[in-house]
């Protein structure tokens, strides 16, 4: 069988594998399964969080955070180790498929796999590594054997198939699940390579010439602006999937050495001043997007400690690792700390509850205008949004204050819960559900900054 790759023939065997193929979808829905049993167990948290703005820092909230945290945490790593097993297998079947490899090599993983904030319906961007570029075409074909052995599991919709012939005419509204990115221009970081630069990235290299484009990120000059989610952010988090782990040690104590000789703080902090001014919750244009505010929700916090990372030239991977080291070197305190821990359990919590509970991915798809407040999640995400934005503001006042040395004013902890309660007015415009808080609360919220941003839409619907 041949398939077009980049434009050129390459042979692989015939796929004709059912047994394969239904053996990894039985793994896939045992994860699936577990992922569903622990956000049962979980999903019971939100509704005793006490959102009432005096009350939001209350011993009681602090307790189940913690609680939340941890629970978060331990449904999520289980996950992500059953789904490095999973990439792992899918790689070693393609290696019996393939024949024997004709070197050592290492498939590492990357995204949010590498980051510990995978879901069991995440794309899966690996790179591999190999002793000598003489056989390049053997991983080529490697590669494009994973490809198909995944798209068999029947969950890559025809979009993500880079089919020419179907134009911008055709829109696969299918289920979208565990995949990889197709083989053209506009795929995800797979190892045949990605689109998104000029000259495309290929991931089947070997140690030394990776080492050698992650090193040119850094020798730019003061003057020259970074690139957000360039190869230096896309190689900061990696994960041994299969192959040799000499391979894969080799190449993570020589990105280490590069971060620790090279890197520039010129580059990460302003990689952090750009992230911070693209996730301003309070900015009205973004109010009641549903597809924005998943944005903000589940990528900020990960975005956050991607460049809290490079900043501080920290190894380990996995967001709670990284966050655990910073906590350790009294790099952030500890209040900061708890709550960057919160934002990351959080974004964890929705993108599972968005992906188990609705495989679809819907709330990424629906109108901007549409009322998606009456949708099912909505119930399940606006007492975590108020928890959320209050513990977010003061993340991001301690960045600009003591990463990037930006002072600003004192805020009082109440208007942040005042603010978060207001934000997530706006972003639902749904104002008949925060009837329930105190006139004392209404009162102080009308004072306060969050009221100018509640009162945007108060041309449509009737606040006060």
């Amino acid at each position: 069988m041949q398939t077009l790759y980049w434009g050129e023939a390459i042979d692989i065997p015939h796929l004709d594998q059912l047994g394969v193929t239904n053996g990894l979808k039985y793994r896939l829905i045992e994860i699936r399964d577990l992922a569903k049993s622990g956000l049962t167990d979980i999903h019971p948290l939100i509704g005793k969080f006490d959102c009432e703005p005096d009350r939001i820092r209350s011993e009681h909230n602090q307790l189940l955070c913690a609680e939340w945290v941890n629970k978060v945490k331990s449904l999520s790593s289980t996950c992500i180790g059953k789904l490095v097993e999973f990439a792992s297998a899918v790689i070693e079947e393609a290696v019996s498929i393939c024949g024997a490899t004709p070197c050592q090599f290492a498939a590492i993983g990357l995204g949010s796999l590498a980051r510990g904030e995978a879901t069991p319906y995440s794309n899966l961007e690996s790179l591999f590594l190999m002793e000598d570029m003489a056989h390049e075409r053997y991983f080529e074909k490697l590669a494009v054997t994973v490809r198909f052995i995944i798209g068999n599991l029947g969950e890559t919709n025809l979009e993500h198939m880079d089919i020419e012939e179907l134009g911008h005419w055709f829109h696969d509204k299918s289920a979208d699940g565990f995949r990889v990115g197709g083989l053209g221009l506009n795929t995800a970081n797979i190892p045949t390579g990605n689109g998104r630069e000029d000259e495309r990235i290929k991931f089947v290299t070997t140690v030394d010439e990776l080492v050698a484009k992650y090193k040119d990120f850094f020798s730019f000059s003061d003057s020259e602006s970074p690139h957000i989610g360039d190869i230096s952010t896309m190689l900061a988090s990696t994960v041994f999937l299969y192959g040799s782990l000499t391979i894969a040690n080799d190449f993570q104590l020589k990105i280490s050495g590069i971060k620790t000789t090279m890197q520039s703080h010129f580059a990460t902090k302003e990689t952090l001043r750009a992230d911070l001014a693209e996730f301003r919750f309070e900015s009205s244009r973004y109010m009641g997007t549903q597809s924005h505010l998943m944005h903000q929700v589940c990528v900020y916090p990960s975005a956050l400690v991607s460049d809290l990372k490079i900043f501080y030239n920290i190894s380990p991977s996995e967001c709670w690792s990284v966050i655990d080291e910073m906590f350790c070197k009294s790099l952030l305190s500890e209040p900061i700390i708890k709550d960057l821990l919160f934002m990351i359990a959080s974004a964890i919590f929705v993108k599972l509850s968005n992906t188990v509970e609705t495989p679809s991915k819907i709330l990424n798809r629906i109108d901007a205008e549409q009322d998606w407040t009456k949708g099912r999640m909505w119930p399940i995400l606006r007492d975590l949004l108020i928890m959320i934005f209050a513990h977010t503001f003061p993340v991001q006042r301690a960045v600009q204050e003591e990463v990037l040395e930006d002072k600003h004013h004192r805020v009082d902890p109440i208007d942040d819960n005042l603010l978060a309660v207001g934000l997530t007015l706006c972003y639902s415009k749904d104002y008949l559900a925060f009837l329930k808080i105190s006139d004392s609360c209404t009162k102080r919220l009308r004072s306060s900054k969050a009221w100018s941003f509640m009162t945007v839409y108060s041309d449509r619907k009737s606040v006060v």
